[in-house]
């Protein structure tokens, strides 16, 4: 064909002998002579449109690599933009978890202020409503107060006398019976009554009968005669209203010599015939059991002796004064006559 080389590989091969040596020549043993023949490379030019096969394999491959890199670039750009599309969300949720946040703690805040404004209300309320409660209560118990001073019993105590004997023993012990007139006053019935012995002292009789109503009012009934009932207008009846009263009297011990001031001792039992009776009536009213009143009551007990002392045995002692008891009595008595009760002037008679 015209425009083509000659195959350089056929240039190479050495043309054979024009003929076969024949068996006299290759017996002969002379050398054959070689002819040379020097043949030109034959070259082949190649268009620079054409490739070889390495490289059309090497095109090959970089075409399949350079598909990969773009399906890869373009997953990478994908994933990008998908990452970028998520990024954003989150970012716009992360802002708007800021937002409620923020208003949470705002609404927070306004709600607590709003809580402690309802609270500061309702405890202005409560106290409003708890001073109500307890002016409402006050005036409940003002009324109750004054029903129960109008309609309570009121037990008194009026014309007491001395009923037996005052008898005064060698050692001071007194005793004697007294008649008291008690009546209820009140206008509802004085429930069980208790009335506490009579106590006879030459003491200040104020200390004692507070110590008698304080005793009583807290529910000691050892009184007698007890649980007695008694109506409005109604007095305790006469063989019933004789007590029993009984005490110590004072025992002098010495004398004051005047104007030395000598003390000299007594040698005979000397007592203070100035006395007083002291007593308590408790009770309750009908209309609750919860409460209890008290009416006290102080006498001052006259006994007729002349002078202030009581002396057992001996003979009168001028400087002293008072009545002097026969050796060998050991009991002096006081007839009911020569003596007279008068209720003390200032408090004499408690009501409560």
């Amino acid at each position: 064909m015209t425009g083509l080389p000659p195959d350089p590989e056929q240039n190479f091969i050495s043309q054979p002998p024009a003929s076969q040596p024949s068996e006299n020549q290759t017996s002969n043993n002379e050398p054959t002579p070689v002819r040379v023949v020097n043949i030109p490379l034959a070259t082949r030019d190649v268009s620079e449109n054409e490739l070889g096969v390495f490289e059309k394999s090497t095109l090959r491959y970089a075409r399949w690599d350079f598909i990969v890199a773009v399906v890869t670039l373009i997953f990478v750009v994908l994933t990008a933009l998908v990452f970028w599309d998520q990024f954003r969300e989150m970012s716009s949720q992360t802002d708007i978890l800021a937002i409620s946040a923020r208003q949470a703690r705002r609404d927070s805040a306004e709600s607590s202020i709003s809580t402690q404004k309802q609270l500061a209300i309702s405890r202005q309320q409560a106290d409003s409503a708890s001073k109500q409660a307890r002016a409402a209560l006050q005036s409940a118990q003002t009324i109750q107060d004054e029903m129960e001073l109008s309609e309570r019993p009121w037990v008194s105590v009026s014309n007491a006398a001395i009923a037996s004997p005052v008898t005064i023993d060698i050692t001071g012990k007194i005793g004697t019976r007294v008649r008291l007139h008690i009546v209820n006053l009140g206008k509802t019935p004085a429930v069980s009554l208790y009335f506490k012995p009579l106590q006879v002292t030459n003491s200040i009789g104020y200390p004692i009968l507070k110590q008698l109503c304080s005793v009583a009012n807290r529910g000691d009934n050892n009184y007698g005669p007890a649980g007695m009932n008694l109506f409005p207008g109604e007095a305790v009846p006469d063989e019933q209203n004789r007590f029993y009263g009984s005490g110590q009297a004072t025992r002098y011990m010495s004398e004051t010599m005047l104007p030395s001031r000598t003390i000299i001792p007594l040698k005979y039992p000397t007592y203070d015939t100035s006395m007083t009776v002291v007593g308590c009536i408790v009770y309750r009213p009908s209309f609750t059991t919860k409460k209890r009143y008290y009416t006290g009551f102080i006498y001052n007990l006259w006994t007729g002796l002349a002078g202030k002392f009581l002396q057992f045995g001996g003979v009168p002692n001028p400087r002293l004064g008072g009545t002097v008891v026969p050796d060998g009595v050991t009991t002096y008595e006081i007839p009911p006559s020569d003596t007279r009760l008068w209720l003390e002037t200032a408090g004499g008679m408690i009501m409560k």
